[in-house]
């Protein structure tokens, strides 16, 4: 009797561990398999490079999709069978993403022709890039996209549940935030080809600071507010990738 208690105690923090080890290392691995250079890459190879810019913007637009979709959905399947009814839907999508990506990857360079080429020196290449001001610079705010994006993505719900929305509401309201960066994605990828890169970046991160800052300070905390406060925060999301991919490639040889 107390040795069954002491398992039904130890297994709780047993389950906590395993998926801390297993599910969040998984996790991490799968995420840096699709990164978004890499399916750019292969993007490039099969459509073509004359559709660089417009690639990048729907890839975006795509992962703003997936937000849309995914938000109420994993809400309501969180509500109607707990943690493991979602996780095990959720399975299905990314089963599919194993076909779809060696149908993608069909174009890309062989080993034998990559292995032919003469390969840079890395190292080098590293030291070079960072002496250059452009590429300094692009580090500097793309690092501080992703520092917004992981903490829009981990914790804009919750802020909104703390302002007293309603869970169901704030998951909708974040459905607003994912389709708002499919339009800003496709509108920056679109305005990429045809407007100064540097000056959208600088549009995109100062608009993105002086509305959180409207925001949190100045706009009364409810449901309407923040549609608008997520609508705008997500025009901005993903806007920046295009114009940062489009002036890498221009300053640096890739090959």
């Amino acid at each position: 009797m107390t040795q069954n208690l002491r398992q039904k105690k130890a297994s709780p923090l047993a389950g906590v561990i395993f998926f801390g080890l297993l599910a969040c290392l998984l996790y991490g691995l799968g995420a840096g398999a699709i990164a978004f250079g890499l399916v750019l890459s292969s993007a490039i190879w099969f459509a073509g490079e004359r559709f660089s810019m417009l690639l990048s913007g729907m890839l975006n637009a795509a992962a703003g999709m997936c937000g849309f979709v995914l938000s109420p959905s994993i809400e309501a399947l969180m509500g109607a069978g707990g943690v493991a009814l979602a996780a095990h839907t959720l399975l299905l999508p990314v089963a599919c993403l194993i076909p779809l990506s060696v149908f993608v990857t069909s174009k890309d360079p062989k080993p034998a022709s990559i292995a032919s080429a003469e390969e840079p020196n890395s190292f080098g290449t590293i030291r070079d890039a960072f002496g250059n001001r452009t590429f300094r610079l692009l580090v500097c705010g793309f690092s501080t996209c992703g520092f917004h994006m992981v903490i829009i993505e981990s914790h804009l719900f919750s802020q909104f549940v703390s302002y007293g929305i309603p869970s169901q509401t704030a998951g909708w309201v974040f459905s607003v935030y994912s389709l708002a960066t499919i339009t800003g994605a496709l509108l920056s990828g679109f305005l990429s080809t045809r407007l100064p890169k540097g000056r959208l970046l600088c549009f995109y991160y100062g608009f993105r600071a002086l509305w959180a800052l409207l925001y949190l300070f100045t706009m009364p905390k409810n449901a309407v507010t923040a549609i608008a406060f997520a609508a705008g925060l997500g025009m901005t999301g993903d806007a920046t990738v295009s114009p940062t991919s489009g002036l890498v490639s221009a300053h640096f040889d890739h090959t």
